[in-house]
């Protein structure tokens, strides 16, 4: 079970490793994602990332993705507002436009996977329910 687990794991940090790393230590600072919202990653200086500085972020961001995002909420925690792999790493996640909103497109897509997750875990809870109930009329012979 861990192997099946595990190899797509893997394989998503293999692949993301050089995407994340050679994007953000780049002129552009950012990933494509991050360019399309306006923002720009740099060092606690505000300078370009060096190759080893972005590793260090990417490596980290793993422990974001492996405490349930809750790495990642951390950016509502004030004052400094930052990720929990930006703590780790000592990088930044700025606007580099000055515009402080979020694209119209960047919004409904949000809205959408609010959308796609209630709709999951209603159909999960339906599911389950109707699962339970299977299960009982099972046991009780009806």
């Amino acid at each position: 079970m861990g192997a099946v687990l595990a190899t797509p794991v893997l394989l998503y940090a293999l692949l993301a490793l050089p995407w994340a790393v050679l994007f953000e230590q780049s002129r552009w600072q950012a990933t494509p994602g991050k360019r399309a919202l306006g923002l720009v990653v740099t060092d606690a200086h505000g300078r370009r990332l060096k190759a080893g500085h972005a590793l260090v972020r990417h490596l980290a961001a793993g422990l974001s993705w492996l405490t349930l995002n809750a790495g990642h909420a951390l950016v509502l925690l004030p004052p400094k507002q930052l990720a929990l792999h930006d703590r780790i790493s000592d990088t930044r996640v700025h606007r580099a436009t000055a515009s402080p909103r979020l694209p119209w497109w960047a919004r409904a897509w949000l809205a959408l996977q609010a959308i796609a997750l209630v709709a999951a875990v209603a159909w999960l809870y339906a599911w389950l329910q109707a699962a339970m109930q299977a299960a009982i009329e099972q046991v009780l012979g009806l």
